[in-house]
């Protein structure tokens, strides 16, 4: 189980989580039309992302401080996506390092990699050539988070998990520009 503090992180939106409630109404408005009487022996669900292979249609999307849902939090599912065959997208605002989530990698891994654009712009640089060091194939630049959120269950909680330090001291001054 996880402690009051993550659960309310992960289960919550910014402010007054219309936009959270607006995306659970539109997914429960998707439906799958099973299909019936067909040959379904041989099924390849396989596809590629940007030439990176995949098993299935879907990617490990960027979510901030894993180690909140488990001790090894993004190294888990670094492991985890090569396990099953999917890509990866490596948090900016991770628990671990970017090093330590590349050295977890396997032979072969490819991943993908997400920003927020410091406004210190030599940092934001130091950290794409980092990526492309390690040969990380994609980088998904994110971009409606100009500055946090109002998150009230965070504030409710008292949330106080810290990721790993990438924006610097930044976010100890209050001068995070996502």
């Amino acid at each position: 189980t996880m402690e009051p503090q993550a659960w309310g992180y992960y289960s919550s939106g910014g402010d007054d989580e219309i936009t959270l409630r607006d995306n659970h109404l539109a997914f429960q408005r998707i439906t799958m039309r099973p299909k019936v009487l067909v040959n379904v022996r041989d099924i390849d669900m396989t596809t590629s992302f940007l030439g990176v292979p995949s098993s299935l249609p879907l990617y490990f999307t960027a979510t901030a401080l894993a180690k909140l849902a488990h001790q090894d939090g993004e190294l888990a599912i670094v492991k985890a996506a090569k396990k099953v065959g999917v890509p990866y997208m490596l948090p900016t605002l991770s628990s671990y390092t970017l090093d330590e989530m590349l050295q977890v990698r396997q032979p072969g891994q490819e991943v993908f990699s997400q920003l927020y654009v410091n406004p210190e712009r030599s940092r934001t640089q130091e950290y794409i050539n980092k990526l492309e060091a390690a040969g990380v194939r994609a980088l998904f630049i994110t971009v409606d988070a100009p500055q946090l959120g109002r998150r009230e269950k965070d504030m409710r909680n008292k949330f106080t998990q810290q990721g790993s330090d990438v924006q610097g001291d930044d976010e100890e001054e209050g001068e995070v520009d996502r």
